[in-house]
């Protein structure tokens, strides 16, 4: 379970890092779709297997990653803004931080 952890990690640092970068109503908005870590752990209790969940995480980071990508195509100072703010959060870019996942399983 510790690669699900170090990827919600991840996850939530991303949000944490864009959230500046969104207007107040956007984060609300956000904030309700999220499933949280409580939940997945929950989930995990009745039916899906570490795997299951460390897949879903994934999932979602893969599409933060092509917002990583892209945004600074898109609008390059939110793209600069949110890079800083990830390595400040986290002292690594977000492709570095998820490739040390496995790392952490072991």
């Amino acid at each position: 379970m510790a690669e699900f952890h170090w990827l919600y990690d991840c996850f939530e640092a991303f949000n944490a890092a864009y959230a500046p970068l969104i207007t107040p109503e956007e984060q609300v908005f956000r904030e309700r779709h999220i499933t949280t870590r409580k939940q997945m752990l929950e989930w995990q209790e009745k039916r899906l297997t570490p795997s299951k969940l460390v897949s879903g995480v994934r999932s979602a980071l893969s599409d933060h990653l092509n917002t990583m990508k892209y945004l600074p195509e898109d609008n390059p100072l939110h793209g600069r803004m949110l890079h800083a703010n990830y390595l400040a959060i986290r002292g690594r870019t977000l492709a570095e931080d998820i490739a040390l996942a496995k790392k952490a399983e072991a």
